[in-house]
């Protein structure tokens, strides 16, 4: 489910007086009792904002003690939210917020983070800890940038946890509370630590910018306009996800051209991912208006992904383009692109972030002319040649029009609200592709896959790795080491390739196999990837198995020219090592015996078969 828009503006909460919002401030202990301001706000939930600029704080002698109005005002509660905007390089638990007690070194309420991936909180009294966590992916708390995190709790109904005006964690409970019932008196509320009267108070080291309590359930608007969300307009169109196959009778006719025929400004935006195959085009239209009986009355926004550029085409008024810089434009990854027109330029987004702006621009995109199409995906002109039509090849999961010009910050907050929720906003230079599965059960009739690796070559070459499980989940039988290859950054996979396939006894039942397990990859700036895997032979592994491994050890001597080598022993346990290819008896002498290394071609398959003067006898690993 995409996250919720917020549509209503922070100036509105000012108007009717409903409730009160007290702001507190100061620079030590002694003066966060003066209360600086309260401002009458309309329906918002009573609420204290407590740190207001930003305060540094290493350690507990910097720890920031609110006011007794704030102490007094979270006092049994049943619901209530804390919200910190913070940032710190310390992957240790530090508490952001706390209310503590005087009573026991176990009577507290913490809302924490630590190793820069969990928030947690914990309602304690020295009889029960009520503790509730969340651990965040494509996040590190502890990265030195400001975050801010919202600990909610509504009460006998559960717990919230929003990160960076994302819901993080919703858990449903029957019994929830804030200080109401908990058993304690509160004494103090503190942020940047706690203050507990032993024990550890979790210091904080870092900065604080704000801190705020609602003494009450808050609402989601008032705790996303608290991460930073500004008021965006509702759209006027809006068109969601559909898959384009570069053909004219693929492209969507969409209704209201007269809508987007009568803007003097707007907004338009997209979240698209280009087809494998379409990276490289020439052009391809996002969104036209047009009078399809004319070969040329439209107006088109198009990418050209060859070229790398972003445009817009209206007939008689001119066309106007700008770069996408870094070849970010040429691939088939999701993207979002916003161009913003507030009637004399064009402000143009390309994933969140400015690339420009286009001056001059008096139009949006009608021309002289009037339309009677508006095409998603291309054009509806009336011409025989399809590709002047620009039809569009890829996935369009948003299009959004606006009758208003986004601001810069608006065009980055709706840039992830648009992608689709398998595009996941990471670091830069990383993306996601779609779902699917690399290793899935039954895959070449494999009971399962386990213990993943992937490496991607100085080539762009991604390599993934995994023990293929033939008959069941556990560390020993028929295990094999197998891969896959992509070099289109993961959008299409080879079929599975054997790496190493040891081999099994004829009368296999689950276990009598040699193994491999837990293949790991390091690809060099040379070009050559190396892996290493752990081998076993038949039903020896790590203590499990009817043979188990009864004593440490490599398995190599030291034979009598002082070198080492893989032993070997007879069913007599008459001892030979084994020097390259060939066997050797104790004495050094060189023996009938000569073992087959095996090939890459079958997966060494042969790696350990034993013969006697050509003659097969078996394998040294079963």
């Amino acid at each position: 489910m995409k996250r919720k828009k917020i549509i209503a503006l922070l100036l509105a909460m000012s108007m009717v007086a409903q409730g009160s919002m007290a702001i507190y401030a100061g620079e030590s202990d002694e003066a966060a009792d003066v209360l600086l301001q309260t401002l009458e706000v309309g329906t918002q939930t009573n609420s204290a904002v407590v740190i207001q600029e930003e305060k540094v704080i290493n350690g507990l002698n910097d720890r920031f003690t609110a006011p007794p109005e704030c102490l007094a005002s979270v006092k049994n509660l049943g619901s209530a939210a804390v919200t910190v905007t913070f940032k710190t390089t310390n992957s240790e638990l530090q508490a952001l917020a706390a209310v503590n007690s005087t009573s026991h070194t176990n009577d507290y309420i913490s809302l924490y983070i630590s190793g820069g991936k969990r928030i947690g909180v914990e309602l304690r009294s020295n009889k029960k800890n009520d503790h509730q966590y969340v651990d965040v992916d494509n996040v590190n708390l502890a990265d030195g940038n400001w975050h801010t995190i919202t600990f909610a709790v509504e009460e006998n109904k559960g717990y919230k946890f929003y990160l960076d005006q994302k819901m993080v964690k919703d858990a449903p409970a029957g019994e929830t509370h804030f200080t109401k019932n908990i058993g304690w008196e509160p004494a103090s509320v503190t942020f940047g630590g706690a203050n507990r009267i032993s024990g550890n108070s979790y210091p904080f080291t870092g900065s604080i910018k704000t801190a705020k309590v609602y003494y009450g359930p808050a609402t989601e608007q008032e705790i996303m306009t608290d991460h930073g969300m500004v008021a965006v307009p509702e759209q006027i169109l809006g068109y969601t996800n559909h898959k384009f196959d570069g053909t004219e009778a693929g492209m969507v006719a969409l209704d209201d051209a007269a809508k987007v025929a009568e803007l003097t400004q707007g907004t338009f935006s997209f979240a698209y991912k280009l087809d494998p195959s379409a990276v490289n085009s020439n052009i391809a239209g996002l969104l036209s208006i047009s009078n399809k009986e004319d070969a040329g009355q439209y107006g088109a926004i198009y990418l050209k992904p060859s070229a790398g550029k972003i445009g817009f085409e209206v007939k008689g008024k001119g066309d106007k383009s700008i770069d996408v810089p870094d070849g970010k434009l040429n691939n088939s990854q999701w993207h979002t692109v916003t161009l913003s027109n507030n009637g004399s330029s064009v402000d143009v987004y390309f994933d969140g972030e400015s690339i420009g702006n286009i001056p001059d621009v008096t139009w949006v995109l009608k021309g002289d002319w009037t339309p009677n199409a508006m095409t998603l995906g291309g054009i509806q002109r009336n011409n025989n040649n399809a590709s002047t039509k620009w039809p569009f090849k890829g996935e369009i999961d948003s299009a959004r029009v606006y009758n208003y010009a986004l601001s810069a910050q608006q065009a980055q907050q709706i840039h992830p609200e648009m992608l689709p929720e398998d595009a996941p906003v990471i670091e830069e230079n990383v993306f996601k592709t779609n779902q699917y599965g690399l290793f899935d059960m039954g895959d070449d009739d494999a009971f399962n896959y386990r213990i993943p690796a992937l490496v991607t070559t100085k080539n762009g070459v991604m390599i993934a790795a995994v023990d293929q499980r033939h008959t069941h989940w556990s560390d020993w039988g028929n295990v094999d080491t197998v891969i896959r290859r992509s070099s289109d950054m993961g959008q299409t996979w080879t079929d599975i390739e054997t790496v190493m396939d040891p081999k099994t006894q004829p009368y296999f039942s689950g276990v009598e196999s040699a193994f491999m397990i837990d293949p790991v990859m390091i690809a060099s700036d040379s070009g050559r990837v190396w892996m290493l895997v752990d081998m076993f032979p038949e039903a020896v592994g790590t203590g499990q198995g009817i043979h188990s491994a009864t004593k440490a050890g490599t398995g190599f001597v030291t034979a009598e020219d002082g070198k080492k080598y893989l032993a070997l022993y007879d069913k007599d346990n008459k001892q030979y090592t084994l020097r390259g290819h060939d066997v050797y008896d104790a004495e050094g002498n060189k023996t009938a015996y000569t073992v087959d290394g095996g090939s890459h071609t079958d997966g060494y398959h042969k790696n350990g078969d034993l013969y006697e003067n050509g003659e097969y006898l078996g394998n040294i690993y079963l």
